[in-house]
């Protein structure tokens, strides 16, 4: 089946980039290429590609910072991609992980393994996102080689790079296994080579030439009698070293330990001691030198390789030598050494592997170490295989107390129960929340668990993490109590305040009404003018009295959300000149001017009547109450430059502070709490008008300056304006 996804090449050695393109398009693949990270960017954007694979070191913008781009872009997110990498920097991984790369690869990458990879990232990829998953807030901090790393990625996007990780040094654990059994195979194929060479000297020389290791036969006294062709590869010619001691290709500090000479016959081998593997091989019997790593010295010049001339450097290659002494005719124990016969194989390619396998290994233990979050690795079987240093800490035992073992041998068994949970599922991922034992306590730990599976082996076992989210839930049940207490507080306030209004509004409606009668008895002469007064003072304490009750009232309402409001059209002249007739009398009592500004307002607006008129009666209230006599207020309506309108009232009064902003706007705040205050109010004007304007979908600012005036401004959204 022909798989037309498209892959994005971010490369700027073009030979890399056409062989990748190469390799893509013979699998079914649409491939692109992109010189450096900026251009990747602007490709990605207009044709969106299914996958990138980036190498990190670029010009212009290198792998990391187009990664952190891509990630950061809404459009290209989602796009999955794989950085190539020689780890040649041991941070590479960190700044991946840094900039949410979905998986590295080392160069040199087997093309098998890389084609797996990118099928399974696209299947990934193409697979429907879990809801609910994603803890991108919860950042992780650490410092690797003393330099601080935050690292933002999701739970999953770690242990998908871990999985990644791992997955490539098992690759190329395998490749480096498969090496050594072709290496084992064409020993064995050369020692039988070798016993034909007693037969025939020709016969010899036509095998040998055919292998394209070093193949060479030392004299007695160690000397190059004869070299195969493949010597050219070190850059000498053959003709040049025969008759030439082997140490002259062997690098000076390691002649000592592969001499026959210098290791065997002056030092001895200690009793019990393994014997040293050499390179001029002459001890009688069946042993025989295999393995033998060592370095040898290339000659500076030039060299043909692969059709190709390369100029030879003089860094040292590394091989891997096998050897066996020739003995003459007789008896075994009578036989002389007449010489050495041996194979040597470059092996720098294998070394380099083995290296980058064992550099990988160190980092992946570091960095595991460096994570907070317990971490583990549990086999099919379910005993662990690996853990990092924060498990340890969290369970309190040692790393070689519980590898191997299973969480049954090393917890109780209800906790190891809630641990191995669907340890033997073929589950892709699992997520649960359970309780264990710690520090003599029970924490509540979430686990994330996701199966781990080797290319072609099947299920492998669970890589898992565990955070302690204790406090949450402690946190948590706090605030349902909480919750429940407020709940019920805010009942029995609502409650309190409807019994309260009935049994306040009763009395005091027949105190108003019967005050009101008498007063007006007096206007008739039908009482003495003190009773007429003490009837006046009656009727206006009690109308202050039902002020404060209704707007308490009218504030636990907009608390609970039960405000009603009834919105209608209404004349903003007549509601203007409605709350300014309320307000007159007062103003006219100490002697202020009060005025109206119309000159910019609408006509007519949409809003609930009541409660716009109340706000107004408030706030020019509050500014005749705290204007001093022979002062100004004034009432100006206009637009907003959206198209809104504004209800300014502006004052000459005493003003306020920012402490003192602050307070009157606050639930029976008193700018002046004293029992002696100058100014008699409960506080509730400014908050009760704040709460109405956002009820009324607008919104209150309040610009005062002590000793100057006030400045309350009420906006209301164009929305409400009809003309």
């Amino acid at each position: 089946m022909v798989d037309n996804s498209r892959v994005l090449i971010v490369e700027d050695s073009m030979t890399q980039a056409f062989r990748l393109e190469y390799l893509l398009t013979e699998n079914g693949y649409q491939a692109a290429i992109a010189g450096n990270g900026q251009q990747a960017l602007e490709m990605a954007r207009l044709h969106k590609p299914d996958l990138v694979i980036s190498d990190i070191t670029m010009p212009i913008m290198g792998g990391f910072e187009f990664c952190a781009k891509a990630k950061a872009d809404p459009l290209l997110h989602d796009i999955p991609i794989v950085l190539l990498t020689d780890l040649s920097n041991s941070d590479d991984i960190i700044h991946g992980l840094e900039a949410r790369a979905d998986g590295y690869i080392t160069k040199p990458y087997e093309e098998g393994f890389l084609l797996r990879k990118i099928k399974t990232l696209l299947a990934r990829s193409a697979a429907p996102r879990p809801a609910g998953r994603d803890d991108d807030d919860n950042a992780i901090e650490f410092i690797f080689d003393e330099e601080r790393h935050t690292i933002t990625a999701s739970r999953k996007h770690i242990l998908d790079m871990f999985v990644s990780t791992y997955e490539h040094s098992l690759a190329q654990k395998k490749i480096l296994e498969e090496k050594q059994r072709e290496l084992n195979e064409i020993n064995a194929k050369l020692a039988a080579s070798l016993d034909s060479l007693k037969m025939s000297e020709e016969r010899f020389r036509s095998l040998v030439e055919t292998v394209p290791d070093i193949v060479y036969r030392l004299d007695s006294d160690g000397r190059f009698s004869f070299l195969n062709s493949a010597i050219e590869r070190l850059g000498y010619h053959r003709g040049e070293l025969i008759g030439t001691h082997f140490k002259e290709i062997i690098t000076p500090e390691q002649l000592p330990s592969v001499s026959w000479d210098t290791a065997v016959a002056k030092t001895g081998v200690a009793p019990g001691e393994a014997p040293p593997k050499l390179f001029d091989e002459r001890r009688s019997g069946q042993r025989m030198t295999a393995g033998l790593e060592v370095r040898l010295k290339t000659k500076s010049g030039m060299v043909a390789e692969h059709g190709e001339i390369k100029p030879l450097a003089h860094s040292p290659m590394v091989v891997e030598i096998s050897s066996s002494g020739l003995y003459g005719e007789g008896m075994e124990q009578q036989r002389n050494y007449v010489g050495t016969v041996g194979v040597i194989r470059d092996i720098t390619d294998r070394r380099k592997a083995q290296d980058a396998l064992q550099h990988e290994r160190e980092f992946l233990e570091k960095l595991i170490n460096t994570i907070p979050l317990p971490i583990f690795f549990v086999d099919a079987n379910g005993a662990i295989q690996r853990a990092n240093s924060a498990l340890y800490r969290f369970f309190d035992v040692e790393a070689a107390a519980i590898l191997g073992l299973r969480w049954h041998d090393i917890l109780p068994p209800d906790a190891a129960e809630r641990m191995a949970a669907g340890d033997g599922d073929q589950q892709e991922e699992m997520i649960y929340e359970v309780s264990l034992p710690h520090d003599d306590e029970e924490r509540r730990v979430l686990i994330t668990k996701v199966g781990f599976a080797t290319p072609g082996q099947g299920a492998n076992g669970h890589i898992g993490v565990l955070i302690d989210v204790t406090e949450r839930a402690r946190t948590e049940t706090e605030l349902r109590n909480a919750k429940r207490l407020a709940d019920e507080a805010t009942k029995a306030k609502s409650e309190f305040l409807a019994t309260m209004s009935h049994e306040l509004r009763t009395p005091l409606n027949a105190i108003l009404g019967f005050s009101e009668m008498i007063t007006m008895q007096a206007r008739e002469d039908e009482c003495s003018p003190r009773h007429r007064d003490y009837a006046a003072s009656i009727y206006e304490s009690g109308a202050h009295l039902l002020a404060i009750i209704n707007d308490i009232l009218d504030i636990s309402a907009v608390e609970a959300g039960r405000l009603t409001l009834h919105f209608e059209d209404v004349d903003v002249e007549s509601l203007v000149q409605s709350a300014e007739r309320l307000i007159q009398v007062r103003a006219e009592k100490r002697n202020l001017r009060l005025d109206m500004d119309l000159t910019n307002a609408p006509t007519t607006i949409r809003t609930d009547a009541r409660r716009l008129k109340q706000i107004l009666i408030n706030l020019l209230g509050n500014s005749v109450k705290f204007t001093a006599e022979g002062g100004w207020v004034t009432l100006r309506v206009g637009r907003t430059p959206e198209g809104g309108i504004t209800f300014g009232v502006v004052d000459n009064g005493i003003g306020m502070d920012g402490d003192g902003i602050s307070k009157a706007m606050t639930l029976f705040g008193q700018v002046d709490s004293r029992l002696a205050r100058k100014y008699e109010g409960t506080g509730l004007g400014l908050p009760l008008s704040l709460h109405l304007a956002e009820s009324l979908g607008g919104s209150m600012a309040v610009d005062s300056v002590l000793g100057q005036g006030t400045t309350i401004t009420v906006t209301l959204p164009p929305s409400c304006v009809i003309r």
